[in-house]
């Protein structure tokens, strides 16, 4: 267990909670210890959880995302915990990066929090899919949020965070296709997810296409294109018919500008 040196780490965070670089090498060894000890150091989850929203509130470092990311990996799937939880504490992190992204050129100046909130999105879709996709229920929740700052994010000329936008929405899309260690998930489990997806996807699906297709003609370098191409593929999978009316409409629009 790591409970005996939290107070330390604890005082250490809260001291040191202005410096960046500090701050960086805390989550650092934070997460050594989390992916070291596993479920043995899940009785520090609730206080490490309290300790991040309070300084990331304060001091908005995105390393605090990408530690949010590692205990979400870590223990989102195991079956005795409490989703809420981790719930709870992507719904207090969420604003913080969302004042950051509403400044002026808020993305181009903030790549790191880009990258590493869909890091943290990401891993929520990997580890508690339908907890993830149900945040979209209410219109104040964090998920309609989270796919508008998406969808603006995918013309950011900045590789790994741009990468992360779009690792997030290829998994998000791909989220209702069983992975190998869902063995035991049942059919009505995996009918929710499409169905909170399609609810999902039709509702920003023809922004999301009208900024890939800008983004592809010349808005964004080529590097890009991959992964781009890899959402597309997807979405032709998965909803193939509205898929040809959005690129329909993102054409048309292109053809407007």
């Amino acid at each position: 267990t790591a409970l005996p040196i939290w107070p330390i780490l604890s005082s250490i965070c809260l001291h040191f909670r202005a410096d960046v670089k500090i701050m960086e090498r805390w989550c650092r060894c934070v997460r050594y210890i989390l992916r070291c000890l596993s479920r043995h150091s899940l009785n520090l989850i609730g206080q490490l959880a309290n300790v991040v929203v309070a300084v990331y509130s304060s001091h908005p470092h995105s390393c605090f995302l990408y530690l949010a990311s590692v205990v979400v990996d870590e223990f989102g799937s195991l079956a005795h915990c409490d989703s809420s939880g981790f719930v709870d504490l992507l719904r207090a992190l969420c604003p913080v990066a969302f004042k950051l992204f509403s400044q002026a050129d808020g993305f181009v100046r903030n790549p790191d929090t880009v990258e590493d909130l869909f890091r943290l999105c990401t891993r929520f879709v990997l580890r508690l899919p339908t907890v993830f996709l149900r945040l979209g229920d209410a219109p104040d929740d964090v998920l309609p949020s989270i796919m508008e700052c998406c969808t603006a994010a995918l013309l950011l000329h900045h590789r790994d965070a741009h990468a992360s936008v779009c690792r997030f929405l290829y998994e998000l899309i791909r989220s209702p296709v069983p992975r190998d260690d869902e063995t035991s998930l049942s059919h009505q489990d995996l009918d929710l997810r499409l169905a909170l997806l399609d609810q999902l996807v039709k509702q920003y699906g023809g922004t999301m296409l009208k900024q890939i297709v800008a983004g592809c003609v010349g808005k964004l370098p080529r590097y890009t294109f991959a992964d781009l191409g890899d959402i597309v593929w997807e979405l032709s999978k998965m909803f193939p018919l509205p898929l040809s009316q959005w690129l329909n409409d993102a054409l048309a629009a292109l053809l407007a500008a």
